[in-house]
């Protein structure tokens, strides 16, 4: 008795029907979008990525202290404006620092919140004097001592001097004779703000 053989026969393989051109057009649509999609994504990253990885610049903050060497105030450039604000610890911004013409006088400008800077005190550097210069693409903006000046005399609207701004390395600056009570004259003449 033969043990029965089993045939194996090539059947035909099942295809799936034809898209219709609408649905052929909308996945080719699908596939262009999606490859722009992933382009404009790329394009997007790879300046981030570059932008994160830069070294951080040094030049584009100061710090004022205290005697003490206690960190007060922190003077940030801001964008492409030829100033620098100054903000307290809170990040709020307080005033600000901008170049008045092409001399070495500064202005301190005060920024209340809420309203547009008004003018308050003038920073006035008596040669050898500190600039406020900016970088060669406006970025940010640095104080450099031409010759090592010993201070800058903040002066208010009345002309008297209630700040002095010295460097680390400086010597204390000489009482002003204007604020420095006379031992001559009546103590009410020594008032600067008269």
């Amino acid at each position: 008795m033969k043990a029965p053989q089993l045939h194996f026969e090539d059947l035909p393989t099942p295809h799936p029907p034809d898209p219709s051109p609408q649905l052929s057009r909308l996945r080719r649509s699908l596939r262009f979008t999606q490859a722009v999609a992933g382009l404009a994504l790329v394009a997007a990253v790879v300046p981030w990525l570059s932008w994160a990885q830069r070294p951080a610049p040094q030049d584009d903050l100061l710090v004022l202290n205290d005697r003490d060497g206690n960190r007060r105030i922190v003077l940030h450039a801001q964008g492409a404006d030829p100033y620098i604000a100054m903000y307290d610890r809170d990040g709020r911004t307080r005033v600000r620092i901008e170049v008045l013409g092409e001399d070495s006088r500064l202005a301190l400008i005060r920024a209340p919140e809420g309203g547009s800077p008004a003018a308050g005190a003038f920073i006035f550097a008596a040669p050898p004097s500190i600039e406020l210069t900016t970088g060669a693409r406006g970025t940010r903006a640095t104080l450099s001592a031409a010759e090592r000046s010993p201070h800058l005399a903040v002066v208010g609207p009345a002309g008297h001097a209630p700040l002095l701004l010295t460097t680390q390395e400086a010597d204390p600056p000489p009482p002003d004779p204007a604020n420095t009570p006379r031992t001559d004259a009546p103590a009410e003449a020594s008032d600067p703000t008269r």
